[in-house]
């Protein structure tokens, strides 16, 4: 920061640590909170503009990876790699299926390829992973997720993807599609979105779509696969020795030239010569022959290779090896400590020991470590668990484990931390379901509830709202559910997921249910949170008088009974209400006073909610300078949380500002921004907004003209997330 001081200085002006300061010069905090940045803007004694440049230079975020990064080079594929970039870039394939059995490399050959033909792509090129996706239907949900695509209107999440896709130019990496019987339909219908979609699958068989290429990956040849281990091997020793040539053949012969068993067999010459790995290989080859005999003959030998390594392993290595297998997509130190039943330090010398083994997958980018399995080598590791009787327990362990997470979460979900607990749980998601559905199955449901409501604010920020309901229909349908709070705290759940997407009827029916069951239960932290929602849902159905009782109870029963972001929510809504009645003087008196109490509770969502009403109401009264002043605070805070829906209020807000200050250009740039959100999303602004907003686009397109009107606004539609969140903060300092 160029600002004269140490960093010592400003910390001491700012009131934050000198560590903090730090952090922020590095780039190691790329998502300060709101109260730091206007600390540091207050001590540099920043005008407007320079204010706004800061908040925009310190929340940039990195753009992710669009395909994942080979830890080690490539070797011996560079022929398939050019065979298969050509068809790609074919006129003629739009989809090339590479196939062949476990272990042969055809992730590797695909992701080298897509690099090869990137830039031939306008629109890039995305990579999705279906390894651990065992719901069929779920094949184009998941690739929705993947683009960050959201559906929140009545619209569903495949329509939103089909729709999103159908103007792309842009190459899709489908991966481990073998175990999905619908992905050949999912395959086809993306096919027919639109013509410039290609797609490269891998298989173990082909999809069978019409106009498919199947490109069979062979094993690599005998030079490549020798080259291969002895780069490998030259890695893992920890001694001088030059292994025999003819040796290294050998082994590569017996393992079939396959990628993935001589990787294995490499790491092994960390304590085994080539000679000494040679003939154990023999004698593990021999003893582990109970493959099934209908599978590929490759593949037999890959899973006698994964069980020649894991009989390597110590009984302990073994235990925790197995257990393992129980995550899905992954996870963290602390939680295979808990499921394997041991301390941190025995987990970290347990996943060393693994790992060197090649049978852990060291996974990158995260702060945590953070740790994963190969498909194939997870598939023989539920084997072991299934054979070893403790399957059961693993399980449950597991179970447990994430539990305790969601609760804890929920503790610190609504406050400063958000945005942070928002990314472990996405992170975390594939594990959450199969908690989720260890306890519908194992008839916990109280518990479910209670997941269930530690989880509806992730799950209604990142646009989960569909698979949220999902659950939470399963938990009310299920016959073990006796409990009346749990059943309270799915109905909130479940009307929130509906509610966002406009079914206000339905909403009001299931909180109105939930409301009787929380009173029953005499559970008054959970009624606060009913009472809070219904208010708002009676605002929309127009219902303003019952709304406003509601509302009234809610907050006085959300400060008695210690659930503070209720009893904001009903003030909110207090507020929305009074914009409603046409009582803007009092909207803006309690609007205020609502953000000063939530700076202090240090509420963001929630915060970001009122400003957003806010200034909705400053805009009716006509002081658009105003507006503008108050919309960056909402819009980084909602662009650290990925909330794309409430972020289309926010530019709504800035967008009919600019064309009541006649700056139609940049209104234009704003509208496509809000369309496309609307587009990912599936949603529209609420129907208090519509009115203006349509008066202001009409006006604003009319005093450029069409065509100019339309050029700007494809250019805001063709926005990603963080360029969105830099133009609402530019166009705020602009102004």
């Amino acid at each position: 920061m160029r600002s004269g001081l140490t960093q010592q200085e400003l910390a001491e002006r700012a009131g934050l640590s000198s560590k903090a300061i730090s952090a922020l010069e590095r780039g190691e905090r790329r998502r300060p909170y709101v109260h730091t940045v206007r600390a540091i803007a207050g001590a540099l004694g920043l005008n407007r503009e320079e204010h706004f440049a800061l908040i925009a230079g310190l929340t940039q975020r990195e753009h992710a990876a669009d395909l994942p990064v080979a830890a080690s080079p490539l070797i011996g594929r560079d022929a398939e790699v050019e065979a298969v970039a050509d068809l790609v870039l074919s006129a003629r394939t739009r989809l090339v299926t590479l196939t062949g059995p476990g272990g042969v490399g055809k992730t590797r050959l695909a992701v080298a390829a897509a690099e090869r033909v990137a830039s031939r792509f306008a629109d890039g090129v995305a990579f999705v992973s279906f390894a651990a996706l065992d719901d069929p239907p779920q094949v184009l949900p998941v690739m929705a997720r993947s683009l960050a695509l959201r559906a929140l209107g009545e619209r569903s999440v495949q329509n939103v993807l089909l729709d999103y896709l159908r103007r792309r130019q842009m190459l899709l990496v489908l991966d481990n599609l073998e175990h999905l019987p619908t992905a050949a339909s999912a395959v086809a219908a993306i096919l027919a979105a639109g013509e410039g979609l290609h797609i490269v699958a891998t298989s173990r068989s082909p999809l069978r779509v019409r106009g498919e290429h199947v490109h069979v990956v062979p094993p690599l040849t005998s030079p490549a696969a020798i080259e291969l281990f002895l780069d490998r091997a030259a890695a893992a020793m920890t001694y001088q020795l030059d292994p025999d040539p003819a040796v290294a053949a050998e082994i590569c012969r017996r393992l079939d030239g396959l990628p993935l068993p001589i990787e294995i067999a490499a790491a092994r010459t960390r304590i085994l010569s080539p000679a000494a790995l040679l003939a154990r290989l023999d004698k593990a080859l021999d003893i582990l022959t109970g493959g099934p005999r209908d599978l590929p003959e490759r593949q037999q030998t890959l899973r006698r290779t994964i069980g020649w390594s894991h009989e390597l392993l110590t009984p302990a290595e073994q235990s925790l090896f197995r257990k393992l297998a129980v995550f899905e997509n992954g996870w963290t130190l602390d939680a295979a400590a808990a499921v394997g039943g041991v301390d941190d330090t025995t987990a970290l010398d347990l996943h060393t020991a693994l790992a060197d083994s090649s049978l852990l997958t060291h996974q990158v980018g995260f702060e945590e470590p953070r740790f994963g399995m190969l498909e194939t080598i997870r598939a023989y590791a539920i084997e072991r668990l299934e054979a070893s009787g403790e399957a059961a327990e693993a399980r449950a362990r597991h179970a447990a484990y994430f539990r305790r997470l969601v609760l804890t979460a929920a503790r610190d979900l609504l406050g400063p931390p958000q945005a942070a607990w928002l990314d472990r749980l996405e992170l975390e998601h594939d594990n959450l379901r199969a908690a989720l559905g260890w306890f519908v199955d194992s008839g916990q449901l109280d518990e479910v509830g209670r997941i269930c409501y530690s989880l509806w604010a992730f799950w209604s920020i990142r646009g989960h709202l569909r698979e949220a309901q999902r659950w939470v229909e399963r938990a009310l349908r299920h016959e073990a559910l006796s409990s009346a709070s749990a059943r309270a705290m799915l109905l909130f759940v479940g009307a929130g997921m509906i509610y966002l997407r406009g079914r206000y009827d339905d909403a009001s029916g299931m909180l109105e249910e939930g409301a009787r069951q929380a009173r029953q239960a005499q559970d008054w932290q959970t009624l606060a949170s009913i009472l809070s929602m219904w208010g708002f849902v009676c605002l929309y159905q127009g219902d303003l008088e019952r709304g406003a009782r509601i509302l009234e109870e809610a907050e006085t029963l959300g400060r008695g009974s210690g659930n503070p972001y209720a009893a904001m929510m009903a003030k909110i809504g207090k507020g929305h209400l009074a914009m409603e009645r046409a009582e803007l003087a009092a909207a803006d008196r309690i609007l205020h006073e609502a953000q000063a109490e939530l700076r202090e509770l240090g509420a963001p969502l929630h915060l970001a909610i009122a400003l957003n009403i806010h200034g909705r109401a400053t805009l009716l009264q006509g002081n658009c300078a105003l507006v503008e002043d108050m919309m960056p605070e909402a819009i980084v805070i909602l662009g650290q949380q990925h909330n794309t829906w409430a972020l289309m209020l926010a530019l709504t807000n800035l967008a009919d500002a600019a064309a009541l200050q006649s700056n139609a250009e940049r209104a234009a740039q704003l509208f496509g921004a809000v369309d496309a959100l609307g587009q990912r999303t599936g949603a529209s602004i609420f129907p208090i907004y519509r009115q203006l907003s349509d008066r202001c686009r009409t006006a604003a397109r009319a005093a450029i003209g069409h065509d100019a009107f339309e050029a700007l606004r494809q250019r805001g539609m063709e926005l990603g997330l963080e360029e969105v969140v830099a133009l609402a903060l530019r166009t705020a300092a602009a102004s």
